[in-house]
């Protein structure tokens, strides 16, 4: 099987790449293929069981899929190398790449999205701190090392290169149904959009407001499963185009991307949860908005009808719309400071809790003073945020609209 063959190629190569440097990553590798063979040979007993029809007179086996390769001990070695910081160009490409490979073949346990969001939130900070070094090479920095601050070279074309990965990646994960895509995830995600959006030396309000602007609404599918980014082909019209620019425009679409994504995730699990319950009492289903109505009458019963904060994709679209709401109520003064009288309102996955430990912390585009040594992520401008607002509104009006049979009945109490 093809799949299985790509898997033990990346892990080979990955073992061979990390032998000197990483003796870990190494040993979890040989580890892995020894996984590996083991799932392989359930695979064939499946196929078996599949082809033959039955087993012990039982129903027909529905043929087994790349599923079956579901294994931490797979995905493993892959997260490791992606951990460190110091990972050489080669390692991450092999790393990311056999990520993406297992993620679309549903080869991912559904809880092991957590981990890697955060390996890919190191990777974007690494990425996005560099000190450009000639028009080809730059320096990476790295605030993660126990020894401290170190450097390694790499190509600048090498560094965007692998910030489109990250970024991928991203898309498959928040694309997939398979996997948990709750408030921690997408905090996570949101924050490696934003640290990518966020430069070395913060942009004008007006152009950091460029980036966010003329993105679609949804983007087109692309590679493994993911969504295709803007402004990222060979064409003429991004040869001239900055490296950096190109980073923070497919950014800023693929955190456009990703919330549209996280609607349509909610909206489906409000349909599934919610309908199930109308069908069984009353033998017909109601819209979204008609039984969001009705929310209220059964608080007893939510923790029932809604899955926990790991996997409730609609408490992260909830908080994360108001979390847009306060960002766009937010006024900026001449140097684009954000008003100190909201801050404490971004409470929800904006609040980006998982840059601690990064050498990264919140901060407005203009503002002056604190510790140099650490990036500041700046939150999207406002006008990034009412763009974000209305594609939501447009996209998902019934997750916003209340039922007559709600409307007549608060009427009639008034």
């Amino acid at each position: 099987m093809n799949f299985i063959a790509h898997v033990e190629e990346h892990l080979r190569d990955l073992g061979s790449e990390a032998r000197k440097k990483h003796p870990g990553v190494k040993e979890a590798s040989e580890r892995a293929i020894l996984t590996l063979r083991s799932l392989q040979s359930r695979y064939v007993s499946a196929v078996r069981s599949s082809a033959s029809g039955s087993i012990g007179g039982m129903a027909a086996v529905p043929h087994p899929d790349t599923s079956l390769f579901r294994s931490q001990d797979v995905l493993r070695p892959f997260l490791l190398a992606c951990n460190y910081p110091d990972a050489n160009v080669k390692l991450l490409n092999i790393g990311l790449d056999a990520i993406q490979l297992l993620l679309s073949g549903d080869a991912v346990c559904p809880e092991d999205s957590i981990h890697i969001v955060r390996v890919l939130v190191i990777q974007a900070s690494v990425c996005s701190s560099f000190e450009l070094g000639s028009s080809s090479s730059i320096m990476v920095h790295s605030h993660h090392s126990m020894s401290g601050s170190s450097k390694s070279a790499r190509k600048e074309t090498e560094n965007e290169a692998l910030c489109i990965k990250i970024l991928q990646t991203l898309t498959i994960i928040a694309a997939s149904r398979e996997l948990h895509f709750g408030e921690e995830v997408l905090s996570q995600t949101l924050t490696v959009c934003l640290i990518m959006t966020s430069s070395r030396h913060p942009p004008s309000k007006t152009s950091s407001a460029l980036h966010y602007s003329g993105m679609g609404s949804r983007g087109s599918q692309g590679v493994g499963g993911g969504v295709k980014l803007m402004g990222l082909g060979g064409g003429s019209r991004t040869d001239t185009i900055p490296s950096n620019v190109k980073i923070r425009r497919a950014a800023a679409t693929t955190l456009k991307q990703i919330l549209s994504l996280l609607f349509d995730r909610a909206e489906a699990q409000i349909h599934e949860q919610y309908n199930k319950s109308s069908i069984g009492t009353n033998g017909k289903s109601h819209s979204v908005s008609s039984v969001q109505s009705r929310k209220g009458e059964n608080k007893q019963n939510s923790s029932k009808i809604f899955p926990d904060s790991r996997t409730c994709a609609v408490r992260a679209a909830s908080n994360a719309f108001l979390d847009l709401c306060n960002l766009a109520e937010m006024r900026t003064d001449i140097d684009h400071t954000v008003g100190l009288n909201h801050k404490n309102d971004i409470t929800g996955p904006f609040s980006l809790g998982g840059i601690t430990g990064h050498g990264l912390h919140r901060g407005s585009m203009g503002s002056k003073g604190g510790d140099q040594k650490k990036k500041r992520i700046q939150m999207p401008p406002q006008s990034a945020c009412f763009e974000l607002l209305d594609m939501i509104i447009t996209q998902h009006p019934e997750l916003f609209l209340a039922s007559n049979s709600s409307k007549k009945e608060t009427s009639g109490n008034v």
